[in-house]
């Protein structure tokens, strides 16, 4: 007979989120997280979005985040760009780092990118190509691809 370890996870915290100008909002969260009566763990993010013009077809983001487990832990940064090329066409672009606190598999840090072109023909019928990259403790290189089309009927909103 097999023993299983079980996690019991219990948090507390919070969110905000300030909207400093149109074009500027700065968000952040913190918890405390109690994994077991003498395990205890904490994480937080730091962020801001920069919408500039008038139109919003710019959005900037940028989030650095720390997480503290019993096991490990690590700093994180995520930075993402999505652009409306034209009405129908949008663009992402996203890229996550990660600083572990000790390595795992040898490995002290990760990095993912990815991209998104999202065509959409109607408001209800839309085609998305994405890709992505990562180098991992997991995976030493992985890409992958998707294509996507989306159809919503009438009784979705």
């Amino acid at each position: 007979q097999r023993e299983r370890a079980e996690i019991h996870l219990e948090q507390g915290g919070g969110s905000f989120r300030l909207k400093l100008w149109r074009e500027l909002t700065v968000t952040g969260a913190g918890f405390v997280q109690l994994y077991s009566a003498d395990e205890v763990g904490q994480r937080g993010e730091l962020g801001a979005r920069l919408t500039p013009g008038r139109t919003d077809r710019t959005v900037l983001l940028c989030t650095v985040s720390r997480v503290i487990a019993p096991d490990n832990g690590y700093r994180a940064m995520r930075n993402a760009w999505r652009q409306r090329i034209a009405m129908p066409l949008y663009s992402t672009v996203e890229a996550y780092h990660y600083l572990y606190d000790d390595p795992i598999r040898g490995y002290d840090t990760s990095s993912v990118y990815a991209g998104t072109l999202e065509w959409t023909f109607a408001p209800q019928l839309s085609l998305l190509w994405g890709a992505s990259f990562a180098r991992t403790p997991y995976a030493a290189s992985d890409a992958q691809s998707q294509l996507r089309l989306r159809y919503l009927s009438g009784g979705l909103k």
